[in-house]
This record gives C-alpha cells, structure tokens and sequence, in this order.
C-alpha cells in the first residue's frame, strides 16, 4: 500500500472545503496564496487518497423525512453471506449509511422514512434478508443532530438539524437537491444545462433552498482511517425524562467529538475520532463522572468498513 502524506497545505485546504466544499480555486488560492494549478494538484490528492464524498448538509425533517438508525449483532453467517446482503442492502435509496462495526454490534444502518408504513416496509426487508442470524436489534430514532465539520487545527462552526415541521418543496428543488447532493462542487452553468433552467434562476432556486433551511451547508466526509484515525461511535444510555441537553454541550466542547444525536427515547449517540483509543476511554469517564445522574450506562463501537454513506431526498 504506497503511504499518502498529509503536508501543512493540504491540512489547510481540506479546512476550507471542511467548512466549505463549494469554495472556489480563486478563493482557496487568496487565502492561502498558493496557484490554482497548485492547489488542483493537491485537491486531486485529497480526493483519491482521503476523502470519502462531498455532501450537501440538509435538514431532512424539513423534507417530511425521519431518521432512524439500527445496530444489528449479526451471528451465524460466512464472511461471502455477509457480504452479499449487505451489498443488496447498500441499494435501498433510503439506506443512507451502512457500516461494519467492532463492539456489542457489528452491523450500524442509517434509515430515512416518510411514514410508518415505509418504516415497516424497510424493516421488513431488513429483517428478511438477515433471517435468523440477528441476535441482538436495537433503533434508535432521531430527535435532533449537531454536526461538526472535520478540521486539523481551527474551529469550525457546527451544523444544527432541528426536528421542524416539513415544508413543500417542489420536484424541481427536490431535482436539484439530487444532483448537488454528492458533488456540491458542481459548476453552476452545467448543472443549469441538467435541469434545464438558466444559471440565474438556478443560483435563485439553490438561494431560496438555502434560506428557508433547507440546505444548511457544504462539506466533505474525511476517510478517518487513512488519516490514522480511529472513528468510534459511542451511545449514552440516559435517565429517561432527564434533560440531556447539557451532556450535548459537553461533548461539543471537545475537538474529537465529529456528530452528536439526540434520539426520542434519550440516547445520545456521538461520533469520537481520535489518534488513540485511551483517549476517548479518558473522555468518556469524565463524561460519567460529570452526569452521573443522568448517564446510565455506554457502549462502544469501532467503525471497520463504511459500506455505503450518502444523503437522502
């Protein structure tokens, strides 16, 4: 495997597009006085090397969608078995992340839906296809989500997702939202030429997006792993009825803490990249020396393979 180096310029870039995938070669190359065709050398890099996908940040709720995500302990089944259902699972539309796991569950999914009846439907599915090998099934469904853009050395400002009542939206946005969802670095005049409308109203179709809080931002997903990271995912089993807001604050506090949800039934469940695992085991017992009170019980998960991550519409 060739060894792909980060230097301080990549670092630097890759905190631009982290705050900002849309920015442009002009403006990365004011900012950090470098040439365009230098800066398009090393972005090739990051690409190839260390980023898993550009992602436009919405507020699903607002689109009439529910979020749940379901950690499943799969037993029984040869690795060539595995594999094979999760690549038939990784083709679900509404599957938007799917990853192995190491920890209480070795299989994590994240599930949009509109209504009860596609909740059924897809769990239905779900549970066919793994038949008997689940042992252990356990949703959790989201109330409320803080994103925190990846960044080397400076703070990024984080990403709120409100559970807020739907608003209509048009096929035509809903067009638009589509093709901008993994490439946020479009170019405006050739996705205008795709949906068929002028820049202009383009550039007014994605402002509108934009201010009725729709679309809330632009970033990239980094491949933690190949920057020597470890990406764990941690769950707080807390007090029902006891107020969590103050642990979410806590845990935005630190740099290493990446997503941070709140579910209907009091779970927190947050993201923890970091160099070394006695770090976040550190972090962790002082999280349940703080909210003792609150915090009964955690697990954690060790990401292996992301299978699949993508947004929803």
């Amino acid at each position: 495997m060739i060894n792909i180096k980060l230097n301080k310029r990549d670092k630097e870039i890759i905190n631009l597009l982290s705050e900002n995938s849309q920015i442009n070669l002009r403006d990365i190359s004011k900012n950090l006085k470098i040439s365009k065709q230098a800066i398009l050398k090393k972005i090739d890099k990051i690409n190839n090397h260390f980023v898993i996908r550009y992602t436009t940040l919405t507020n699903y709720f607002m689109l009439g969608l529910s979020n749940v995500f379901i950690f499943y302990r799969i037993q029984g089944l040869k690795k060539e078995e595995l594999n094979l259902i999760l690549t038939n699972l990784s083709k679900k539309q509404n599957i938007s992340w799917q990853s192995t796991l190491n920890g209480d569950y070795n299989i994590g999914l994240s599930l949009f839906y509109k209504d009860q009846i596609e909740l059924y439907q897809s769990l239905s599915y779900i549970r066919k296809i793994f038949g008997k090998s689940i042992k252990k099934e356990d949703l959790f469904y989201i109330h409320e989500q803080t994103i925190v853009p990846f960044s080397f050395d400076k703070d990024i400002k984080q990403i709120i997702i409100k559970n807020k009542t739907p608003l209509g939206i048009s096929k035509l946005d809903r067009k638009i939202l589509n093709k901008i969802e993994s490439n946020p670095r479009f170019e405006i005049y050739k996705l205008a030429e795709n949906v068929k409308l002028s820049p202009i109203t383009l550039k007014k179709h994605i402002k509108e997006l934009q201010s009725r809080g729709i679309i809330l931002g632009y970033g990239l997903i980094m491949d933690y792993p190949k920057l020597g990271l470890f990406w764990n995912i941690c769950i707080l089993n807390n007090q029902f009825g006891k107020n969590v807001d103050r642990i979410i604050q806590y845990l935005l506090k630190d740099r290493n803490v990446a997503f941070v949800s709140k579910t209907i039934g009091n779970h927190i469940i947050f993201d923890y990249i970091t160099k070394n695992q006695d770090s976040l085991n550190e972090f962790l017992d002082k999280t349940l020396d703080n909210f003792s009170e609150t915090i009964m019980s955690y697990k954690i998960l060790n990401v292996s393979n992301v299978k699949k991550i993508k947004e929803i519409y």
